[in-house]
């Protein structure tokens, strides 16, 4: 079946029917007003709209728009009542149809408005034809489609009302919708509403977390684990305000979908919707779609009380070295043999607390000394200058390098080499 084939077939019917053109799928584009058939791939049944009235898509496809990818056109029709629509739709099934062709979201798709005299003209597949222009145009398709379906690939029916996808953040990919299970950890703008979750996986679309969250997350974590979700919305449709989420929360978020955002990395937005009254739900402990957020967080426990409650027994240098947990904290009781500086002084470095790291400044950037403007981050609104000194200490297992920095790093060293 040779699309040149196809595409006579339409001119012919055209000039029967008396349109201008009859378009095969493949040659459509933006355009105010386009006339073609299509066999339903893809079948979505009628909702209500925003506006209060109804809409029903459709996927078509013909021999120019590959069925097999899922390459249909999508067709919204929208009516005032759910009536108003054939109820016997199906796939397999021919229509023809007048619709407005643009382009929605990067995608070719079509809008039938709610206009009397827009055609739509319904083929159920296996019902004869009556002789007419369209006969063998729709005789065509149903060959065609036939063919397709009895082929050892066939095409790929796509499928609007299944059930959308879950799955840790690991799992998250760029322009699908999810229902995401999570932790919140900071709540990052009221305008939008931001949230920046957790579920102690990582993804390799996330950015490294240019915050400080309120509770110890590993280091893989802050580089490629937590998931910022937007919500594009009037704030009243959130909810109460003590009906907001807080910090430490586990939350079902529904109906949310991954895109790449201005920073060039993967987030979430969840966009306004007359259907969803409610866009997330917080969730108990015992439900059991947390169980694996409380059990991976179990897993770090042990590091997060060492870090956070400064709990640790006395070990050696030589077990620190080999040691391969990172981030981790130790004691042992050392000798100091070196440090830098060599007398106690005001020894001071630029400290960005945006970046929760310091830096040295460009001695020929006259600007970077005058605003103290971070070379990470280029913020000059949260810099300050913390002490800083290099000891060497060891314990006869080892030696080990060690900084001690921060506001009050003057007062915990009382030593001279």
């Amino acid at each position: 079946m040779l699309p040149s084939t196809y595409r006579n077939l339409l001119n012919a019917a055209a000039l029967q029917l008396g349109i201008a053109q009859l378009h095969a799928i493949g040659d459509l584009r933006s355009m105010p007003l386009a006339h073609f058939f299509g066999v339903i791939t893809g079948l979505k049944k009628p909702s209500v709209t925003s506006t209060g009235e109804y809409m029903l898509s459709l996927t078509l496809s013909d021999l120019t728009f590959d069925a097999h990818t899922y390459n249909g056109i999508t067709i919204n029709v929208f009516r005032q009542f759910e009536s108003d629509f054939i109820s016997i739709l199906a796939i397999g099934d021919i229509v023809r149809l007048e619709v407005e062709i643009g382009v929605f979201n990067g995608r070719l798709q079509a809008v039938q408005k709610r206009i009397s005299e827009k055609v739509f003209i319904f083929y159920p597949a296996g019902k004869p034809v009556e002789n007419s222009p369209e006969t063998k145009v729709v005789m065509f398709l149903r060959n065609w489609w036939s063919t397709q379906v009895k082929s050892s690939t066939p095409p790929a029916i796509k499928n609007f009302d299944k059930k959308r996808m879950t799955g840790p953040i690991s799992q998250l990919v760029v322009g699908q919708f999810y229902d995401l299970t999570a932790k919140i950890v900071k709540v990052v703008s009221t305008s939008p509403y931001t949230l920046a979750l957790v579920d102690y996986t990582t993804n390799s679309s996330l950015t490294k977390c240019l915050f400080a969250p309120d509770e110890y997350l590993p280091a893989t974590i802050l580089q490629n684990g937590i998931f910022e979700c937007m919500f594009w919305m009037p704030f009243h449709e959130l909810g109460s305000p003590d009906q907001l989420p807080k910090v430490g929360d586990i939350v079902c978020i529904k109906n949310m979908r991954c895109k790449i955002g201005k920073s060039g990395h993967m987030e979430g937005a969840v966009n306004s919707d007359p259907i969803v009254h409610q866009h997330f739900r917080k969730l108990s402990n015992s439900d059991p779609s947390v169980q694996h957020i409380l059990q991976l967080a179990q897993k770090m426990d042990t590091r997060r009380t060492l870090l956070t409650q400064r709990i640790s027994k006395i070990t050696h240098i030589s077990d620190i070295l080999t040691d391969t947990v990172i981030p981790a904290k130790y004691t042992c009781l050392v000798k100091v043999v070196a440090q830098m500086p060599r007398q106690i002084c005001n020894f001071t470095r630029p400290y960005c607390n945006y970046c929760e790291s310091t830096f040295v400044l460009d001695s020929n950037d006259k600007q970077a000394h005058e605003k103290m403007m971070c070379p990470s981050c280029k913020s000059d609104e949260y810099i300050q200058h913390i002490y800083m000194y290099s000891l060497l200490m060891t314990d006869g297992t080892g030696y080990l390098p060690v900084i001690l920095s921060g506001e009050d790093a003057v007062s915990r060293i009382h030593m001279q080499v």
